[in-house]
């Protein structure tokens, strides 16, 4: 009985290393997918690039989700998105991710569309070409 237990264990150990393992190979692609998306891209594609990640992510999805606000940071991060966010990226109004999703066709339920809106305004602050809020 003990011998089976451990067995057992052992082999949820390896199938959990094993799916790691590919996870951590999948995030490193998506990585590079991000910077080339930024280089070629505008700042609202790089949104919408990010938000859509997660359904074409092979790492498991608590990695591919948590991801996004790295994913959009990496893209941005890409070019010269001062005009971007001076038009864009509101310095402080938490309404605008609501809105900003709102207007790309996502309802208030969609987290990833909000974490990628938020991860975009914490970027264009640290920029310091947040849009001021009137």
């Amino acid at each position: 009985m003990l011998s089976g237990l451990l067995g057992a264990g052992c082999l949820l150990g390896v199938f959990a290393f094993h799916r790691y393992s590919e996870s951590e190979v999948a995030m490193r692609e998506l990585y590079a997918e991000a910077q080339h998306v930024g280089q070629s891209g505008d700042g609202e594609q790089c949104i919408l690039w990010a938000i859509a990640s997660p359904k074409n992510c092979a790492a498991m999805a608590s990695l591919c989700d948590a991801a996004v606000p790295r994913l959009v940071e990496i893209c941005l991060h890409e070019q010269d998105r001062a005009g971007f966010c001076a038009q864009q990226a509101p310095a402080e109004d938490t309404h605008w991710t609501l809105s900003r999703c709102q207007a790309q066709g996502f309802d208030r339920r969609n987290k990833t569309c909000e974490v990628a809106y938020l991860a975009t305004a914490s970027y264009c602050r640290e920029l310091g070409a947040a849009k001021k809020v009137e």
